[in-house]
This record gives structure tokens, sequence and C-alpha cells, in this order.
């Protein structure tokens, strides 16, 4: 199927790009989403990287997805595959790469830190002198990436420092589902350190149920005292 499959969305690329410069601005509009899950087994196409490159340009948006970068060299070679990944403009990583070459380098992408160290000596007549030495540390090193926790991905998008998100399934999105707050994937910082960013709790349809019911019968209740408050003053005195 990888051929039928492959030859498919090129002609839908060609296709696209046909309609592109016939554009007066040049784009696709609306523009095309391409999702390529698994694209080095099921579609390896052999003009991804520059697709990647230039279909940004013509209102084409592919996404990529690789089991890893060891995986793409395979299929479109070493220099291909290093241009297909700085083409990207979002990177997202996931736990339990194995390659110690590609987990070095998204450490090294993370960038580093200072860190201070506390110490002390201690001279012959017993007097105690302190000292604070910074070291420079890595943000994330290679084992923190690959032990990254499940549901959580390490976002580079261009020239942010590194974020660890939290990415929900869809079927936590509102749209999805009939109540709660919906889960924030991810929010971009430009902090020294990768952002933790937990989904926020979600509320039961149960308690929400409730909490409108409260509220229902306190307005019912606060209504009842009003009307009892206009009837007494409609009595005439005696």
């Amino acid at each position: 199927m990888a051929p039928i499959i492959t030859a498919l969305i090129e002609t839908i690329v060609d296709v696209a790009k046909q309609r592109a410069a016939r554009s007066p601005s040049r784009r696709l509009s609306p523009p095309l989403g391409l999702f390529l899950d698994e694209c080095a087994n099921i579609a390896p196409l052999p003009s991804l990287p520059q697709l990647v490159s230039d279909g940004a340009g013509q209102g084409i948006t592919t996404t990529v997805v690789l089991q890893s970068l060891s995986q793409a060299r395979a299929r479109w070679g070493v220099d291909e595959t290093a241009g297909l990944w700085d083409a990207c403009t979002v990177k997202v990583v996931l736990g339990g790469l194995a390659d110690g070459r590609d987990l070095e380098m998204i450490s090294r992408m993370c960038g580093e830190v200072d860190v201070e160290t506390a110490g002390r000596s201690y001279g012959a007549d017993g007097a105690v002198t302190r000292s604070v030495s910074r070291r420079r540390i890595p943000v994330l090193t290679p084992g923190q990436v690959r032990t990254l926790p499940r549901w959580h991905g390490l976002v580079l998008y261009e020239e942010l420092r590194a974020v660890e998100a939290a990415l929900p399934g869809w079927w936590e999105l509102r749209q999805f589902r009939s109540g709660g707050v919906p889960c924030e994937p991810f929010r971009m910082t430009r902090s020294s350190k990768p952002t933790r960013v937990q989904p926020p709790q979600t509320r039961t349809r149960h308690k929400d149920a409730r909490d409108t019911h409260d509220r229902e019968t306190h307005r019912g209740q606060a209504q009842c005292g009003e009307h009892r408050e206009r009837k007494t003053s409609a009595i005439p005195a005696p």
C-alpha cells in the first residue's frame, strides 16, 4: 500500500502547487494540511524534505510523525534528514527514544543553566570558610529526555526555550465531551528551564448538575421571599 499512498499524496501536492501558482498571492486559500503519520513506512515521499522546506510559503502545511530520526535517515539519508529536521518549525519529542546521538542532540538544543553550589572549608585554626560556586549543567540530560512521562512531550518552537508540555488526548477536548474544563495542551515560555504544564482538574457532570441545582434552588427561594414581601405590603393597615 505504501507506493499507492505515496503516489496519491504526490498527486495531491502537485495539484496544490499548480493552484497556488495560479493564485494572485501564490498561496493556497484555504491552505492544505498534510498529516503524515508513520510516513517513513506508509507514505515515504521522495520530495518530503523539500516539501516541508518550501511548502509553507505556498500554503501547504505538513505534519510529519516518525518513530525516530534513525528511521528517517534510513529512508531519506543523513543530509536530507538533517534538512527535514531543521525545516520543521515546531518539533515535539516524546519519551522512549533510544538513539544516543539523537538524545544528546536534543539535550544540547535545550541549552544549559547556571547552578549555584554552596561549599565550606576548614582552616588549621578550625575557622569555617563558606563559598558559593557556579557551574553550568544541561537543562535536560539525555536520560531525562528519554524518560519523559507518558502523555508529555518536549516542544521546541523556533527560537523559544524548550517546553515540557502536557499532551491531552482528543477525547479531553471540549468539543468531544459534554462538560468540564478543556485541558491546556502547552504554553510557550521564555524561561530558562522547561515549563511543565499540567492539565487542569476537570469537574464531573454530576458536580456541575449539583451546582446548577443549588443555584436554581437559591434563586427560587429568593423569588418566593420577594413575592411574600410584596403580598404583605399590599395588605391595608387595620
